[in-house]
């Protein structure tokens, strides 16, 4: 509206006669210098003052004259008598609709006020002045509507696009910025509109922190679109950094003159992130694959390291008059064989860990018998080694929530790893005591010690400190990551510290305790009755030197035994001779032991016979197969003598 006055006035005093842009509702929006000397005595109105006020005819009249005046296409005339003092001069009255509306909507009518005498001679010509000054004006208004809507489409163009854009013009002032480039740079527009560009947009090299070239500079030089410096760092008002992507151009007029130049950047933190990510996993990728491939060379070493001296000591006993070194012999290959099994253990229970196929079979037991049956089977490794046990047991009082075996299993592979990496005829103390609402035991020894970078790391699978091509101490790397697992799965912690290279080791276990009523259930349950060591036992195996290797060492023990490799041999050989156990193999031809078992049970005599799995599947599934088949124990090959004593109730 204030754009439609200005023009108004501009061109309406070039006329002579008294002109005025009225509205419909009889206000007066402006007048030229003819109509404020004649009609206003040199004191034109104040916009939006009632042309009623200036005239006898009362304000209805006028009103209703101007409302004509709006919607006729022809103009209408009218007399109007202005005051002057207390006098009044009628004058003649043209007046015709603008075609134009004010801001509230109301027309614009444009009014021409002669004195009565001078109407007539100068009608015609003036008629004619009258339609230039409304064509003028109509077109420099349409011209300027034009501008401003495609002005407000470029702004809102802009401030809707996800990019920043800041503009400069030739000497590198700030002439724009969109909403983004404030929210990037930290810069209102109001503050950085005709500063230079260098203290509005800060760029820094991402990995050095110099200072980049201006970007003005750069495209000016160029004359072009140019990308600017890679791994580049926005400065923000506020002195953080953020990292940018960022390209420039030059703004060129139609002739092809440089009115400045703009800039378009957009953050480029989230990939950032993604590429950091994407390189940590791609060293991962290579960490772990350097890792197995030193876990397979290990694994080859490991492997090898208990069958050369199982090999070479079956060639000694074959050799006629070696005699005399049977019993040392048979040392070599319990020790070795032993190996052998607690490796493939290892693994196997790194398998299931890893598929979580472990299933804990929790009940209360207390501290102290775990702890028993640790040391129990560690007890041949610590003697070989010469090594001193000092053992801090906890009272019967003492109950947690766990699996007997597998916490067996925590305590014997902290205690092995102990023996191991300690020279013979060293010291090992195993602690156990309550603290707050659980279980503390420690394990620590006098050995080669860790540095703070391998303790962070101790419990990760297949890690190993000694890469040395002796390996005096052996193992795969994966018996702490067990221990890890294992107590985990017992809703506990395990910690490991040292305190350096050569100054010893020390594991801590915390495991929750079971309530004290739960004391009634913590004695282990015997696996199987008691019968006579004497026993009559049937092998069912398949594997025929398994078989009566298994059968030669039974005997040797005093036992009279039956060796079948099939289950309907078996299922034969016990037809009105029930033996005391039947020790049966799962994986038979044709038949195989769950449903040889299953056939046994419902023979007559055969629900009193103990019925016990020997077999190479020791998975939890085979376990929970073997139960339901109805055998009464579980044994995974190669079956240890001591095992075979409690199974046939001997305990020397």
């Amino acid at each position: 509206m204030a754009g439609l006055v200005d023009q108004f006035a501009r061109f309406a005093n070039l006329f002579g006669d008294a002109l005025l842009l009225v509205t419909s509702r009889g206000e007066v929006v402006a007048v030229n210098a003819g109509a404020g000397q004649r009609l206003f005595g040199g004191t034109p109105p104040e916009p939006g003052q009632a042309l009623a006020d200036f005239v006898v005819e009362p304000a209805e009249k006028v009103i209703e004259y101007l409302r004509l005046c709006a919607r006729s296409k022809q103009r209408l005339p009218a007399t109007l008598a202005f005051r002057n003092g207390a006098s009044a001069s009628a004058y003649h009255c043209e007046g015709s609709g603008s075609g134009m509306r004010d801001d509230q909507g109301a027309a614009l009518i444009l009014l021409r006020v002669i004195p009565k005498k001078d109407s007539v001679h100068r009608f015609a010509a003036l008629n004619r002045q009258i339609e230039q000054l409304k064509r003028e004006i109509s077109r420099r208004l349409h011209a300027e509507r034009a501008a401003a809507d495609q002005q407000e489409l470029l702004r809102v163009t802009l401030a809707s696009i996800g990019d920043a854009v800041i503009a400069t013009d030739t000497r590198g002032c700030v002439t724009f910025m969109n909403p983004v480039a404030e929210q990037l740079t930290g810069w209102p527009r109001n503050e950085a509109l005709a500063l230079p560009l260098e203290r509005v947009f800060v760029i820094r090299q991402e990995h050095t922190g110099a200072p980049v070239e201006s970007p003005v500079e750069k495209v000016l030089r160029a004359g072009t679109v140019v990308g600017l410096a890679n791994h580049t760092l926005l400065m923000r008002k506020d002195g953080t950094t953020i990292p940018i992507d960022d390209s420039g151009a030059p703004i060129m007029d139609s002739s092809g003159n440089l009115l400045g130049v703009v800039l378009v950047f957009h953050e480029i933190s989230e990939r950032r992130r993604l590429e950091r990510e994407m390189q940590q996993q791609a060293h991962a990728l290579r960490e772990a694959d350097r890792r197995k491939d030193e876990f397979l060379a290990m694994l080859a070493h490991e492997l090898r390291n208990p069958l050369a001296p199982l090999r070479n000591a079956v060639q000694i006993l074959r050799i006629e008059g070696a005699s005399a070194d049977l019993a040392r012999l048979g040392g070599v290959l319990e020790r070795q064989t032993a190996q052998l099994t607690r490796l493939v253990d290892d693994l196997l229970d790194i398998a299931r860990i890893t598929r979580g196929a472990i299933q804990l079979e929790k009940r209360p037991v207390t501290l102290k018998q775990v702890l028993e049956h640790a040391i129990e089977t560690v007890r041949p490794r610590l003697d070989e080694r010469r090594h001193r046990l000092n053992v801090v047991l906890p009272p019967d009082t003492l109950i947690v929530d766990g699996d007997l075996a597998r916490l067996s299993q925590v305590f014997c592979n902290l205690l092995n790893n102990a023996a191991n990496f300690m020279e013979p005829g060293g010291e090992i103390t195993l602690a156990a005591f309550e603290e707050g609402d659980g279980a503390v035991t420690i394990v620590r020894d006098q050995g080669r010690g860790m540095d703070s970078e391998f303790v962070a790391r101790v419990f990760d699978l297949f890690t190993q400190e000694d890469r040395s091509l002796d390996r005096r101490q052996g193992g795969l790397g994966v018996g702490l990551t067990l221990v890890k697992s294992l107590v985990s799965m017992h809703s506990g912690e395990v910690f490991a510290s040292s305190e350096g290279s050569g100054r010893g080791s020390e594991f801590k276990v915390y495991l929750p305790a079971a309530s004290a009523q739960d004391g009634r259930s913590a004695q282990a349950d015997s696996e199987l009755g008691q019968p006579s060591f004497h026993s009559e036992v049937l092998i069912v195996d398949d594997n025929v030197d398994a078989a009566e290797s298994l059968a030669m060492l039974l005997e040797y023990c005093g036992c009279r035994t039956r060796v079948v490799h099939d289950g309907e041999a078996a299922i034969a050989s016990v037809q009105g001779d029930c033996p005391d156990v039947v020790l049966l193999d799962i994986g038979l031809p044709g038949m195989d032991g769950y449903k040889v078992a299953r056939r046994l049970r419902r023979l007559p005599g055969m629900d009193r016979v103990r019925i016990v799995a020997v077999t190479g599947y020791g998975g939890e599934l085979d376990r929970r197969r073997s139960e339901q088949a109805g055998f009464d124990g579980h044994l995974t090959k190669p079956v240890g003598l001591e095992t075979l004593k409690r199974l046939l109730g001997d305990g020397d």
